[in-house]
């Protein structure tokens, strides 16, 4: 037998997914976990796309990557081991299900996972090569509907599926995150954010990090900036009353498959489980519809959003809730996933983050114009309309005479921590780019 050919077809930090090929007819695919196999796939993927990537403005963010960009020497085994077990265990629980792709086999010394090919398109292929300028919104009701199928899935097997993940040594891989723990990434992804756009603090203090930032933003706020952090995990928990269902933690185009055609797609497997955990049964709705291609928000597109939203939670498996306090809590973890999906996007390097985005428009073509445009006006503008007394407030967060209030303070925490750094798409623009005329959006 000829040698298997292996074709890299994605790198993140922490794990490389390899296509790999026996013949024709005959493919698999791997998951890699090793600080070395993600390091040789980053060094033949991506860095290969940085010869191919458009000219950077002059800062050059690719060879002064932002906090978190891909530094293989940092990744830590156990981290990683932890990682891969996580992912074995989930696709063993979910054996004999179809909406999963098979597993295979793994390779403990190696932390390598081995799975079926997925012969179909998944969403991101689909609105990265399509033309049509609506493809995001009309892929918002295929990934509900999936969604809403893989979480009856989930709902109706849960416990098994928790036994079944959290067997063997080691602490439990299937929970619920404490607060502090997810109060820290919380707290890193916000100060990814003032580090990078926080224009108004002083560029010392920007540059000095992440404990000289909390210490200005506590100056400007009048509030303690992690006891504000751990508050606001603790409301998003309230918010939607302290759920534990199956969360995947990153339901999104890239981890979700489609078959059929134009008008008729149909979600049929999602991959990709080593961030999975228990929490808001929304969460994960908020992941799939706020992603990369979805933004930037408008009122228009926003509208479309909660139109899928109101379906999703009038069906058949959350049917019977309260419609009102389910929006709110909606709002309340959109907001949230605005926040990580900025800090994440901010810590990742260009190249990186062209495996989403590989052909931007003429004003994205940097990381920090895509950045601006896509993210930091989604959350300026989506905090302005859920803002109490906002058109977004009145419609979907109002109604809701339980949750209101704490949809407000989740608000106000963020408007208070970006007005003190001085984020605001004009105002960075107007500060870094002093030569740029108008706010596009």
């Amino acid at each position: 037998m000829s040698k298997a050919q292996e074709t890299v077809i994605w790198v993140r930090p922490d794990s490389a997914t390899v296509l790999i090929e026996y013949g024709p007819k005959n493919r698999e695919v791997g998951k890699y976990f090793h600080p070395d196999d993600i390091t040789a796939a980053h060094q033949r993927y991506i860095d290969s796309r940085i010869e191919e990537s458009r000219i950077e403005s002059r800062e050059n963010s690719e060879n002064t990557p932002h906090p978190g960009a891909f530094q293989p020497n940092k990744l830590q085994h156990d981290s990683q081991r932890s990682l891969f077990y996580r992912e074995v265990q989930v696709l063993r629980a979910f054996r004999g299900y179809n909406g999963v792709p098979g597993f295979y086999r793994h390779n403990d010394t190696m932390l390598r996972v081995f799975m079926e090919y997925v012969d179909e398109p998944t969403i991101h292929k689909l609105l990265v090569e399509s033309n049509d300028s609506e493809i995001a919104e009309k892929m918002f009701p295929v990934m509900a509907k999936f969604l809403d199928c893989f979480g009856t899935y989930c709902d109706t097997h849960h416990n098994r599926i928790v036994q079944k993940v959290n067997e063997g040594r080691g602490a439990p891989r299937l929970k619920v995150r404490s607060v502090d723990e997810e109060a820290v990434r919380l707290s890193a992804h916000l100060t990814t954010i003032l580090r990078a756009y926080g224009v108004n603090l002083p560029a010392s203090s920007r540059a000095q990090g992440k404990a000289r930032i909390t210490s200005e933003v506590e100056q400007r706020t009048w509030q303690p900036f992690h006891r504000g952090v751990t508050s606001f995990v603790e409301t998003d928990r309230k918010v939607a009353d302290n759920e534990s269902f199956f969360y995947h933690g990153d339901f999104s185009p890239q981890n979700i498959f489609v078959n059929g055609s134009e008008g008729n797609y149909a979600g049929i497997r999602v991959c990709d489980f080593d961030k999975v955990q228990l929490g808001g049964r929304l969460k994960d709705l908020a992941s799939a519809l706020y992603n990369i291609h979805a933004l930037p928000l408008t009122e228009r597109r926003q509208r479309s959003i909660m139109g899928t939203v109101d379906d999703y939670i009038h069906g058949e498996r959350i049917g019977g809730k309260n419609a009102t306090d389910l929006k709110a809590a909606f709002i309340a973890h959109a907001l949230y996933e605005l926040v990580r999906k900025a800090g994440v996007l901010t810590a990742m390097s260009w190249a990186n983050i062209q495996q989403f985005v590989p052909h931007p428009p003429p004003d994205e073509d940097t990381k920090d114009f895509f950045i601006l445009h896509r993210v930091i006006s989604s959350l300026e503008w989506f905090m302005g309309y859920y803002s109490k007394g906002g058109d977004g407030w009145k419609q979907d967060v109002e109604p809701s005479s339980s949750k209101k209030n704490f949809v407000q303070e989740q608000v106000g925490f963020i408007q208070s921590l970006f007005n003190a750094g001085g984020v605001t798409l004009e105002n960075i623009l107007e500060h870094q780019y002093p030569e740029h005329e108008g706010v596009g959006n």
